[in-house]
């Protein structure tokens, strides 16, 4: 791949338009992009799949994209689908949670702490 063109699916991860165009028509989404890289294989997979076939295939890409982002930033999912219930927290969010202990701030889920509880 070229430096200066993205990947195919990581613009359709980047680009929520982007990705509603190749939903509705791969062709002609691409025929209005000059920097992204797509093989031939790749449109071929998309064109011969139905509009609700590549929207749930688009769509299933993106979410585990962001998801598998999430878990690495924050940590496993717990049984509830929070996340950051698996693993450490990431730096930014530990100095934060230290300021909180001296009560007052926020809780666990970012909502005002209440001491009465």
């Amino acid at each position: 791949m070229h430096a200066e063109r993205t990947g195919f699916w990581m613009r359709v991860v980047a680009d929520a338009e982007f990705a509603d165009a190749v939903i509705d028509d791969p062709l002609r989404a691409l025929s209005g992009v000059t920097d992204v890289e797509v093989s031939t294989a790749q449109v071929h997979q998309l064109e011969e799949m139905t509009r609700d076939e590549r929207d749930e295939f688009v769509r299933g890409i993106v979410r585990e994209a962001f998801l598998k982002g999430a878990i690495a930033r924050y940590g496993q999912l717990a049984e509830e689908g929070l996340l950051g219930a698996g693993g450490p927290l990431p730096p930014e969010l530990r100095a934060e949670e230290a300021d909180d202990d001296e009560g007052g701030g926020e809780d666990a889920g970012g909502r005002p702490a209440d001491d009465d509880r």
